[in-house]
């Protein structure tokens, strides 16, 4: 099963705000990549860190052709918030 996202947002200290198709926000730190992935550093650039996409599709997100992260990454791994912490 995949976790269709419906919107990203970048937030400070590498972390993404996703609202996934099914209504539910989740919180993924993206730092946790770092130390697997050596590509991921790029992200701590905080220009492009802000330029995240959701695919054509909504199967992922991506900033460029060597840094994407596929939905049920960012679904088993992010951490479900609700609203009222959204607005901070």
């Amino acid at each position: 099963m995949f976790y269709k996202i419906k919107e990203v947002k970048p937030k400070p200290d590498m972390k993404l705000l996703i609202q996934f198709e099914n209504g539910i926000f989740k919180i993924y730190d993206v730092k946790q990549l770092l130390d697997k992935f050596k590509n991921f550093e790029a992200l701590t650039d905080e220009i492009l860190f802000n330029l995240v996409k959701i695919d054509a599709h909504g199967y992922g997100v991506y900033w460029n052709d060597y840094l994407d992260i596929g939905c049920n990454e960012l679904w088993y791994n992010g951490k479900e918030t609700d609203l009222k912490n959204i607005i901070k």
